[in-house]
């Protein structure tokens, strides 16, 4: 017996939206996994956006001077599968 497909029931537009609420409720997240905290973050040049491993990695501005102060800024993956946190 199989399932009847739930999401045939919704709208083109209505899954659209859901998609893009569920966008906006993730890139607000934190805590954030930053990559310079991996021991595969390892800089390739200035022009490199992948780290070590191949992943590309995303870049998140500070917002204003406190936050650049405080250091909430960076490259970052919110999911990645090789992360391996650095030994202090």
């Amino acid at each position: 017996m199989s399932k009847p497909n739930a999401l045939a029931s919704f709208s083109d537009d209505e899954l659209i939206e859901e998609l893009a609420r569920r966008r906006n409720a993730r890139a607000s997240a934190e805590p954030r996994k930053w990559c310079h905290d991996c021991e595969h973050c390892i800089p390739l040049g200035k022009d490199d956006l992948q780290c070590a491993e191949g992943h590309k990695m995303t870049f998140h501005a500070p917002a204003d001077y406190d936050e650049a102060i405080t250091g909430e800024y960076g490259y970052y993956r919110r999911v990645c599968a090789d992360r391996t946190e650095k030994d202090d």
